[in-house]
C-alpha cells in the first residue's frame, strides 16, 4: 500500500468492497452518465440510470446549474454476494449484475464532489454540499498524524465503520485541494477447497484453493477464525495475507486441535501462528533435519521425503536418519563443537564461540564432552567458562532430548569427531602440548585462539592443572583467571603474554600468509 499522497488535514474514507461509480450531472442538474471506477471509468448509463432512478437508490437531481458535476462514490451491499454469483470474472460486471437483478439490496454512498468550474473545495464544503443535496455518505476521519495501515486497521474497528472490513481503495478530501484517490491491491477469490496440514516448521496451516486453481497458504488461525470454507468469497492484501472473508459472521472460535504426531493439545489462537508446544515434536524434525544437513555438508534429501518419512514413523528424532539408506555408511567428519552447532537453533545461541569454549574445556574428549552434557551444573565451577551464552547453553544441556541426541551422535558410526578444531594446518611445534589460556585476547574470542593453537597440534584447556605445560594471557590483561595463573606460577610452569608468544614462534606470519 502506498499512503505517501496522504497528509495531516486530509479527510480519508476507506471504500468497502462495491460497485465504485462516477456519477456525472449535467448543466440542469440532472444524471447524464454513470461510469464504473472514478479515473478509469467504464461508461455502464444504458445498463443502469434507469433502475438508480426508478429504484431511489441516488438522488437523480442535484441543485448545481450552468456547470458538469460528478459525484463519486460506491453502490455497496452487506449481503454475501458469494450466495447470488461467482466473482471469478469481472468483479464490476458480477456486482452490476447483481444490482440490476436485486436493487433493493443495495444502497450508494458517497464519497467526493467536483464540478467543471471548481466551486467546491476543501472536505468541509464537499460534504456539506453532498449532504444538502441528499447523498449518503461515506464514513471518515480526519488525518491528524502520518497514515499508516496501522492507523487504518484501528479506523476500521470503530462501531461508527459499519461496512464489511474489506478496503480496496482510500478517497481522500484536501484542505484546500480536490480529490485524492489510492487503489489498494487486493485480491478476490472464491474458494473451492480448503486443505490443513502441517509445514515443515510444525506451524499448522491452510492451503486455500480458489477455483481459477491458484494456491494460498495461511495461518490455520487466520482460516478458521474466517470461517474459510468452499465457496466463501475470500480477499487477500497485496502479500497475499488474509483479509477477510464473507463467511466470517459464521466463524467461531477454534477448539484446540490433538497434534497427529505426539498428541499434545495445540491451542489454536484468534490469529497468528500455531504449532505443538512440544519442542522435540515430530512436526518440527523436517526442519531440524534441513538444518543439521546442511551444517554438516551431508548430501540432501528433499523436504517432501523426509516429511513421507517422518509420517511413516521412519524418522521420530534426529539421530534416526543414520538409519536411512541415503545416510547408512556415508561418514561425516566433523568437530563436537560443529556437531552441537548443527543440533543448536540459532534462536537459541546465536554465536558459535561458547560451543568451542565448551568443547575445547573438554579437551576434545567426548566422554568428557558426554560427562558435562549430562551433569550441566557442574560446567561453571569445573570449566570457568566466561560467556554470555553460557547459561543458555547450559539450559539446553538440561533438556534430557537434547542430551540422548548428541550422545547418540557420538556414538553413531558414521559420526567422525575430530580432536581438533585446527585453524589450518601448522607445523606440529606443541605436538603433546597442554597450554593453558585464561583473559580476553587481541586476536580475538578464546574459541579462535584455541583453533590458531591446535594448528600446531597443541592442545588447549580453560582449566589449570599439574598437566599443563605452558600458559597463555590474553594481551588486554581482561577477565584473567587469577587463580589459575598464580597456581602455574606457584608449579613454575611458563606464562607468556599473547604478542610476545605469537612473535616468538611466528604464529602472526603464518595468519598473514593465510589472507
Amino acid at each position: 500500500m502506498n499512503y505517501v499522497d496522504l497528509k495531516p488535514g486530509d479527510f480519508a474514507m476507506p471504500v468497502p468492497v462495491g460497485l465504485q461509480l462516477t456519477v456525472q450531472y449535467n448543466t440542469e442538474g440532472s444524471i447524464e452518465k454513470v461510469y464504473s471506477g472514478y479515473h478509469d471509468r467504464t461508461d455502464i448509463t444504458s445498463d443502469i440510470v434507469g433502475i438508480l432512478i426508478a429504484k431511489k437508490t441516488l438522488p437523480a437531481k442535484i441543485s448545481a446549474r450552468d456547470c458538469t458535476t460528478w459525484v463519486f462514490g460506491v453502490l455497496y451491499t452487506s449481503r454475501d454476494i458469494s450466495k447470488t454469483a461467482a466473482l471469478s470474472g469481472g468483479t464490476d460486471t458480477e456486482l452490476l449484475k447483481i444490482y440490476t437483478q436485486e436493487p433493493a439490496a443495495f444502497n450508494f454512498f458517497a464519497a467526493s464532489y467536483e464540478n467543471s468550474i471548481g466551486a467546491v473545495r476543501g472536505s468541509v464544503a464537499v460534504r456539506r454540499a453532498l449532504a444538502m443535496n441528499g447523498f449518503k455518505m461515506l464514513p471518515g476521519w480526519d488525518i491528524f498524524t502520518q497514515f499508516n495501515e496501522k492507523l487504518l486497521s484501528l479506523w476500521l474497528k470503530e462501531d461508527k465503520y459499519t461496512f464489511k472490513p474489506v478496503v480496496t481503495d482510500i478517497v481522500a478530501l484536501g484542505r484546500e485541494a480536490g480529490i485524492k484517490y489510492i487503489r489498494f491491491l487486493v485480491n478476490q477469490i472464491v474458494v473451492s477447497k480448503v486443505h490443513n496440514y502441517i509445514d515443515n516448521n510444525g506451524f499448522l496451516r491452510s492451503r486455500i484453493t480458489a477455483d481459477s486453481g491458484t494456491l494460498y497458504d495461511v495461518n490455520y488461525a487466520d482460516s478458521v477464525s474466517n470461517g474459510v470454507a468452499k465457496g466463501s468469497v475470500v480477499y487477500f492484501n497485496e502479500r497475499t495475507e488474509l483479509l477477510y472473508s464473507s463467511t466470517k459472521v459464521n466463524a467461531k472460535q477454534a477448539e484446540p486441535v490433538k497434534c497427529r504426531y505426539c498428541g499434545k493439545l495445540i491451542e489454536i489462537p484468534k490469529s497468528g501462528t500455531a504449532q505443538c508446544g512440544n519442542p522435540h515434536c515430530a512436526s518440527r524434525l523436517v526442519s531440524c533435519i534441513r538444518t543439521f544437513t546442511d551444517r554438516l555438508g551431508m548430501p540432501q534429501i528433499s523436504n517432501e521425503t523426509l516429511r513421507e518419512y517422518v509420517d511413516k514413523q521412519k524418522l521420530t528424532c534426529l539421530p534416526d536418519i543414520f538409519l536411512l539408506d541415503e545416510y547408512k555408511g556415508n561418514d561425516v567428519n566433523t568437530s563436537a563443537a560443529n556437531l552441537l552447532r548443527a543440533l543448536i537453533p540459532y534462536d537459541v545461541i546465536a554465536r558459535d564461540d561458547v560451543l568451542l569454549l565448551f568443547t575445547t574445556a573438554c579437551m576434545e574428549n567426548t566422554k568428557t564432552i558426554v560427562f558435562y552434557m549430562s551433569n550441566p551444573e557442574q560446567i561453571q565451577n569445573d570449566l570457568r567458562i566466561t560467556h554470555a551464552d553460557l547459561p543458555a547453553l547450559i539450559e539446553w544441556f538440561s533438556d534430557p532430548c537434547n542430551v540422548s541426541d548428541m550422545t547418540t551422535l557420538l556414538a553413531t558410526e558414521e559420526i567422525k569427531i575430530a580432536e581438533t578444531n585446527k585453524k589450518f594446518d601448522g607445523a606440529p611445534i606443541f605436538r603433546d602440548k597442554i597450554i593453558f589460556i585464561t583473559g580476553t585476547f587481541l586476536h580475538g574470542s578464546l574459541g579462535y585462539v584455541s583453533s590458531i593453537l591446535q594448528s600446531y597440534a597443541a592442545k588447549v584447556t580453560t582449566i589449570m592443572s599439574n598437566n599443563v605445560d605452558c600458559v597463555l594471557v590474553g594481551g588486554t590483561h581482561e577477565n584473567i583467571d587469577g587463580a589459575g595463573v598464580a597456581s602455574a606460577r606457584a608449579m613454575h610452569k611458563p606464562i607468556m603474554e599473547e604478542l610476545d608468544f605469537f612473535k616468538a614462534y611466528g604464529i602472526d606470519e603464518d595468519i598473514n600468509n593465510l589472507v
